[in-house]
């Protein structure tokens, strides 16, 4: 789990080893460092990619307080599909519910 430098700002991601899926982990995790990183860092936000073909790896953003803004055809990892994007902001900036 960690922060990776994308287009003047950073992209959050994860591997989680199979066994230890769907139990919490990566949730806690990238709530805690994306929380941390968009008031340490000043960040306007910060945003998740995650092929459409991988629920949980898409459950993690949405327990994790990103929004969905984008979804299309792409290629990641070098596997063509839908790719979904988030994007998590400040508090100050998220939208309400």
């Amino acid at each position: 789990m960690g922060l990776s430098p994308l287009r003047g700002g950073v992209e959050v991601g994860y591997a989680m080893e199979s066994s230890r899926c769907g139990m919490g982990p990566a949730t806690e995790a990238v709530t805690a460092v994306t929380d941390w990183a968009l008031i340490r860092f000043h960040l306007e936000g910060i945003p998740e990619i995650v092929h459409e073909d991988n629920p949980g790896s898409f459950r993690v953003p949405e327990k994790s307080g990103f929004a969905l803004v984008n979804r299309s055809p792409g290629v990641m990892h070098r596997r063509p599909g839908l790719v979904r994007t988030y994007l998590k902001k400040p508090p100050d900036q998220a939208p309400l519910n």
